[in-house]
């Protein structure tokens, strides 16, 4: 999970494109996933692997960078992982993730971050984050999974409000922590994005894609922890260092115990 640390933003491009590939791995993007899969058409698949083995001899200078294969199931899938052998590829990222598919997977490579876009896929998440050693994280396909369930995105995002705390709470039981929220597709929208990370924050999400550079800015303010966040994560471990093991304490006039503590922990650990 180290090489996620501190990565709040995954801007998706893709991998066919060589000039707008340059300026994704120039941007401010904590993370940068050069897309094989949806976003490159089927007779496009082996130039979009040349650009990615060009651009990606070396490492980002800032922030780290991945890409998204086709499937391990389909015809694309090994070819992709072909032509990313001896590449500076920090983690993969894996579509419609299952355990079957992914068992296929060697013990060693690449971190894995599995996109868990299907309704079967989204019943399986834990074993899947559990089940794969080389699963760090998952990720939620919202746009996918939504068509899948027939389910009509709305301004307050309660369609997949049971998808997204269920990843939540498959992610952080699977020992994960946080996952991945997918995209707002409202690209010119500031006001729809924002809406959508402060929910997807609240829930537990650790991390937004982001499909346009402009998106950048927001996601990052939303989760980053601000001044008062850890102002106050700095006061419940000072508070709770004091209090040398006795149990409850108060901070702020709020009850503060074990699990409120490793939160705060967390906080000013991210």
């Amino acid at each position: 999970m180290a090489v996620l640390d501190g990565v709040r933003s995954y801007l998706f491009v893709p991998a066919s494109d060589p000039r707008r590939v340059d300026k994704a791995l120039a941007s401010e993007a904590h993370a940068v996933v050069l897309d094989l899969e949806d976003a490159v058409a089927p007779e496009a698949k082996d130039e979009a692997r040349a650009v990615v083995a060009e651009k990606l001899r070396t490492r980002r200078a800032r922030g780290i960078q991945l890409v998204r294969t086709n499937g391990l199931e389909t015809p694309h899938g090994r070819p992709d992982f072909a032509a990313l052998d001896g590449l500076a590829v920090d983690a993969i990222m894996i579509p419609k993730a299952e355990p079957q598919p992914l068992l296929a997977l060697g013990p060693s490579g690449p971190p894995v971050i599995a996109l868990i876009e299907t309704a079967r896929g989204l019943r399986r998440a834990h074993e899947v984050a559990t089940r794969i050693p080389r699963v760090v994280a998952l990720m939620l396909g919202n746009v996918d999974l939504a068509a899948e369930l027939g389910a009509t995105p709305g301004p307050d995002g309660r369609e997949l409000l049971f998808a997204r705390s269920a990843l939540v709470v498959d992610s952080i039981a699977a020992g994960l922590g946080g996952p991945i929220d997918g995209p707002c597709t409202a690209i010119d929208d500031d006001d729809a994005l924002r809406t959508e990370a402060v929910a997807a924050k609240a829930l537990g999400f650790a991390a937004k894609v982001c499909i346009h550079p402009r998106q950048l800015a927001i996601v990052h303010d939303v989760f980053t922890p601000t001044d008062e966040e850890l102002a106050w994560a700095r006061r419940v471990v000072d508070a709770a260092g004091a209090a040398k093991g006795r149990g409850a304490i108060a901070v702020d006039g709020q009850m503060v115990d074990a699990p409120v503590v490793a939160r705060a922990r967390r906080l000013l650990a991210s």
